[in-house]
């Protein structure tokens, strides 16, 4: 195992990583060429790693792929049943982070919010007035007072308002992406279009919340 420390001989216990080359040759060891593992389908075969093999002085790791079902009317089934699971599997994945993502946004706070979009909406169409303050837009000047940053409560509003279209615009991203990705992965036919579904739903994601701050 990499980094184990072994006793090569009675005067030299270490890891083989800090053997010099002369002790490298005198116990046998070599550095292990690492080979990108072959695919294998998810729903027909597995992939085990063999012991290294040496070919023309180099020991490299090997791989084996094995076809779990022979028998092409086994196979068959097995695609099918094996197929619906990790459809199923990758769609209960999306809900659920999606919700992670809305729940990481609202924290808990998905009420104060709306109330605040509902006050700074009511205080925008009535012009900005001096009196009364909705305590929403109030509590933003207050906000930035508490860091020595003075703003109008017209600026307050107007930066309530365009935090929350930003959320709504991202919120609507999110339910297309979400519904979109669950309906094709629902029909897709086979792991291939799955692995790519659920790398646009990935890269997605990471871009959603490096959009949100989270």
């Amino acid at each position: 195992m990499p980094g184990e420390v072994v006793e090569f001989s009675p005067r030299c216990t270490t890891t083989a990583n800090r053997l010099n080359p002369e002790e490298s040759v005198e116990y046998g060891v070599s550095v292990l060429k690492m080979v990108t593992p072959p695919y294998a389908d998810p729903l027909t075969q597995r992939r085990t790693e063999l012991p290294p093999a040496l070919t023309n002085g180099v020991w490299a790791q090997t791989w084996e792929v094995i076809d779990l079902f022979p028998i092409e009317a086994d196979k068959a089934a097995a695609i099918a049943a094996n197929l619906i699971f990790i459809k199923t599997d990758f769609i209960n994945q999306v809900k659920a982070e999606a919700g992670s993502i809305t729940q990481q946004v609202l924290q808990g706070l998905g009420s104060e919010y709306e109330l605040a979009e509902k006050e700074a909406t009511d205080y925008k169409a009535a012009g900005y007035p001096a009196t009364p303050v909705p305590s929403s837009v109030q509590s933003e000047v207050n906000s930035k007072a508490a860091k020595s940053v003075t703003i109008t409560t017209t600026v307050a509003c107007d930066a309530i308002l365009a935090a929350a279209t930003a959320w709504r615009t991202a919120q609507a991203e999110l339910r297309d992406e979400r519904l979109s990705v669950s309906s094709a992965a629902d029909v897709a036919g086979d792991a291939i279009e799955l692995d790519a579904l659920k790398t646009q739903w990935s890269d997605f994601t990471a871009a959603l919340k490096t959009q949100l701050g989270i």
